[in-house]
């Protein structure tokens, strides 16, 4: 049956720490789209979010157009780059730590939302299992098709009903003993030969809808969305559990 989910106070009523794991081409478009959404909610009275940027890697010029990053930037770390560009436009006092999230150092972040932007099933294992509190949505995208969902981690019930994440509904993309295909591309011709340019930046867009939903109104009608861009769809997942048994979860 479907129906609505309502967002905890604890992200309308106080500054919540948000972190983003993944600063490449979801990670990058989804931290300008959370600086612009930081804006907006404060200008409307939210108190306004605490970001947490954490990823190991560098700018690389194969990341130049594809990613939010620029010919200068090439050699620094993307979550300085990027944490950097945002806090000198905008005031804010984000954080960046240029470095692999391992699992270990999740205790020290105590986020209220974890934002996945990793492309490896290995990360996504990690991150699933090294956080039991609060909201995690998950962007992930192949050559043209992708998905954004929200939910939350095991051990806090918002609802009645528990919101199923990324890796509830598609335990493969967690999936370990499947191969990966994250080798890099050594210039933005061969990336876009294998991804089309703007596929990052349309998952991103979906994401920061997701959240205006959630900090502008308080629920969420759907939690998620899979994004075609050869057939040019958009198909939501709704908060239903209908919906998700014939996705293989079970409520």
């Amino acid at each position: 049956m479907q129906r609505e989910h309502m967002v905890h106070s604890f992200l309308l009523t106080r500054v919540p720490h948000i972190v983003v794991i993944g600063a490449g081409g979801n990670g990058s478009a989804m931290l300008a789209s959370l600086a612009t959404l930081n804006h907006a909610m404060q200008e409307l009275g939210h108190p306004g979010f605490s970001v947490t940027a954490v990823d190991g890697d560098t700018v690389s010029p194969s990341n130049i157009g594809r990613q939010g990053f620029y010919p200068c930037d090439v050699g620094q770390f993307k979550t300085d780059v990027l944490i950097q560009r945002i806090n000198m436009g905008f005031g804010t006092r984000w954080v960046s730590m240029p470095m692999m999230f391992t699992g270990e150092n999740s205790r020290d972040l105590s986020p209220d939302m974890v934002i996945s932007c990793v492309d490896s099933r290995h990360a996504r294992s990690v991150i699933a299992k090294s956080f039991c509190e609060g909201y995690y949505m998950d962007l992930g995208n192949n050559a043209a098709t992708g998905q954004v969902v929200v939910g939350e981690f095991k051990s806090r019930k918002v609802s009645g009903l528990r919101l199923p994440h990324a890796v509830d509904l598609f335990p493969e993309i967690a999936d370990t003993s499947l191969p990966e295909d994250d080798q890099p591309s050594c210039s933005m011709a061969e990336a876009l030969e294998r991804q089309n340019l703007f596929i990052n930046r349309m998952i991103a867009g979906w994401a920061a809808e997701l959240l205006w939903q959630m900090f502008r109104y308080g629920k969420l009608s759907f939690h998620g969305n899979f994004v075609n861009l050869s057939s040019g769809r958009v198909v939501p997942i709704p908060v239903d559990e209908e919906v998700w048994s014939n996705m293989g979860y079970k409520a």
